[in-house]
């Protein structure tokens, strides 16, 4: 089967073909959409057939007016990209950053986007918006729900991610799979993951973990997320530095049971050599990538990408550990392409992707090649996704 991956640079879709090597062969130009920081498609979501659309979202081109936008491209048999939704902006009320979407039925897709506002962080958090693909646009899109039911008035703060989990044991169907978002309240020092479910009506709240932010550097919060396809175990990457405060939180586990309604936690589960940037689990839920940084001031740590073999209990053995990029740079993301054979580990600053080849017996990484992208001067990659056509 032929697949396709999409590596999102700033405000530019770069489109390539996937070698049964892993290596990426570039296909046709790359698409220009201004401001871009997100990506998804339906396909990566393991229940969603019709992934032959890309969503992306932009950040607002005025600071001052603070309205960003969503955009939609249908994705060809040939892997090209044509635009069906061009920077729409209606119930974009805010910088996004996060874009998720998944397919219903009969044509229609559901997607939701992070939206902040920094007068009152409940409001209008994870917006939903319609997208009927049979439709002429730009009547395809339109904007839906707002409110997230049932939705705790402890749980404040900016959305940090968004991601799709399928609910384990569940009959295949746009329902049987739900959100995990992770909400971060800076100025208590407080963070939680939330687990949403998807239905006829929205999102609606099913459960919640607390991270308990102590000991954590105040100015290193980002977390990112990796959660277990088969829905049992979820980490939570905090980018603290090890030295940072006595006995940082740096990868948080939880064990997830009935679906995400309840969240049981498992602590601290690794000890890194720097900070945390990023984190993929594998398709078959086996092992855990962590994507980790040096700090450049302080010259603290390593930049390396760990494999952890996940047991059934949730924590967690290291397995291997190998260089990724350079001292000063940040792996913004890490991808498993669909066979779960290549790891990707994107370098925000340097404009390439290391490729690593997965041992499915014990997690080990083998370093395969480096590709350079294309990028514009000073520019970033922020994102990647790779799809079976």
């Amino acid at each position: 089967m032929k697949k396709i991956a999409y590596v999102l640079e700033y405000g530019v879709i770069h489109p390539y073909s996937v070698q049964p090597d892993g290596s990426l062969s570039p296909l046709g130009n790359p698409v220009s959409c201004a401001n871009a920081v997100g990506i998804a498609c339906p396909n990566v979501s393991k229940f969603s057939p019709k992934g032959d659309y890309l969503f992306v979202v932009s950040e607002s081109a005025d600071q001052s007016e603070k309205t960003g936008a969503i955009s939609i491209y249908h994705v060809e048999s040939d892997g090209s990209l044509t635009p069906k939704i061009d920077h729409y902006t209606n119930g974009v009320s805010d910088d996004p950053s996060y874009v998720i979407g998944f397919y219903v039925g009969s044509s229609l897709y559901y997607l939701y986007i992070d939206n902040f506002l920094i007068e009152n962080p409940l409001t209008e958090q994870i917006p939903g918006f319609r997208f009927l693909s049979s439709q002429a646009s730009p009547e395809a899109l339109t904007p839906w729900t707002k409110n997230i039911q049932g939705l705790p008035d402890t749980v404040i703060g900016d959305i940090a991610t968004l991601e799709l989990v399928p609910t384990p044991g569940a009959t295949p169907s746009y329902q049987a799979q739900f959100v995990l978002a992770i909400y971060q309240d800076t100025p208590a020092k407080k963070s939680q993951i939330v687990a949403l479910s998807t239905n006829a009506f929205g999102l609606a709240y099913r459960g919640s973990g607390e991270i308990n932010s102590a000991n954590i550097d105040s100015d290193n919060e980002g977390n990112s997320l990796a959660a277990d396809p088969n829905g049992k175990f979820v980490y939570v990457i905090l980018d603290s530095m090890p030295t940072s405060a006595p006995n940082p939180l740096q990868v948080v586990g939880f064990k997830l049971e009935n679906g995400g309604q309840q969240f049981i936690p498992l602590g601290n589960v690794a000890h890194l050599p720097g900070s945390g940037n990023a984190g993929v689990v594998s398709q078959n839920g086996k092992y855990l990538f962590v994507a980790v940084a040096a700090d450049i001031l302080t010259n603290q740590g390593e930049n390396v990408v760990i494999s952890y073999k996940i047991g059934v209990d949730g924590l967690l053995t290291k397995s291997d550990q190998k260089p990724c990029g350079f001292l000063g740079d940040n792996t913004v993301t890490l991808v498993i392409e669909p066979s779960g054979r290549y790891l990707y580990a994107l370098s925000e600053f340097g404009g390439t992707i290391q490729v690593y080849e997965i041992n499915d017996d014990d997690g080990s990484l083998t370093t395969k090649l480096t590709i350079s992208v294309d990028t514009q001067v000073n520019s970033v990659l922020i994102d990647m996704v790779v799809i079976d056509m």
